[in-house]
């Protein structure tokens, strides 16, 4: 009665280290690939608006700041 609970659990945390393991790029990959594309899409929109805007104030005001 206890094997059973005993090799099931075993059994699904072993494939789970096993697959992270095996492929620990795979699900890095996965997790890129879905934040670059959400990021494309929305940068595609307002790619000046977004990026340049918000980069050139940052610069801009951190300069200024760092150099007084």
């Amino acid at each position: 009665m206890t094997t059973s609970s005993s090799p099931k659990r075993t059994i699904s945390v072993g494939e789970y280290h096993e697959r992270a393991r095996s492929k620990p790029t795979y699900a890095n990959e996965t997790l890129f690939d879905g934040m670059e594309d959400l990021d494309m899409e929305e940068g595609e929109e307002e790619p000046g608006s977004s990026s340049s805007g918000r980069n050139k104030p940052s610069v801009g005001t951190r300069r200024p700041r760092e150099d007084d």
